[in-house]
């Protein structure tokens, strides 16, 4: 999450404009299908990340803008309660100095807890045990490859979701470059696939014509 380097003369607007590309980076995090729903979690730990920096944005619009903007008409402010606001503030700033700089705090007097401590992430032992067996890694799959194969699958993968990325996998698991990786292990090497059940679909089932079969057979032996 590449976010630009804050002072304490940062104006409202910016804040807000700092909130609102935050929250359209959604994709960057979760599972979407073609439809927009969201399936899962893609980045779980970076998510809580970003939800924590967040909070702490819209914490520091908030109290900038009852100190700029004065406080409802209704309340009575005095020296105490702007002290108060101004010493938050502060607090606030250190807090995403340090989010800013890979630390995270759950209040006021933890200002570099590590991420894992804040959001009581599991441990990988208790993560692996709920998760299930480990799925091999990609280039695991591979059969007798000297690099080439690997390099033309990169190439010819570029860019392909779904049923264009079953397509690939499938015709490569044919011709024998590989043995059949799961789903994570293809995601993995090669980024954004789309979402499971579509690839899964594809790859599972006689979903293709020869002719696709035979171009992408032609595409990946050609020199």
């Amino acid at each position: 999450m590449k976010i630009p380097e804050i002072n304490c003369i940062l104006s409202d607007r910016e804040i807000t404009d700092m909130v609102d590309s935050i929250y359209k980076q959604n994709h960057e995090y979760y599972i979407i299908d073609e439809n927009g729903f969201i399936l899962g979690y893609k980045d779980q730990k970076r998510l809580a990340e970003k939800e924590y920096f967040t909070e702490l944005l819209c914490k520091w619009r908030n109290i900038n803008r009852w100190l700029n903007n004065g406080a409802s008409p209704y309340e009575r402010v005095t020296l105490a309660m702007i002290e108060e606001k101004e010493k938050e503030r502060d607090t606030i700033y250190r807090q995403i100095e340090n989010a800013l700089n890979g630390k995270f705090a759950i209040n006021n007097n933890q200002e570099s807890l590590p991420i894992e401590k804040s959001f009581r992430l599991p441990n990988k032992q208790k993560s692996v045990q709920k998760q299930g067996r480990q799925s091999k890694p990609f280039k695991k799959c591979l059969q007798n490859d000297d690099g080439f194969r690997l390099q033309r699958l990169h190439a010819v993968m570029k860019g392909k979701k779904g049923k264009e990325a079953a397509l690939t996998i499938k015709v490569a698991i044919q011709i024998g470059w590989i043995t059949k990786p799961t789903f994570k292990a293809v995601e993995n090497e090669f980024g954004d696939i789309g979402n499971r059940s579509n690839y899964n679909k594809y790859i599972n089932e006689d979903r293709f014509t020869n002719d696709e079969i035979d171009g992408m057979k032609n595409t990946l032996l050609s020199n």
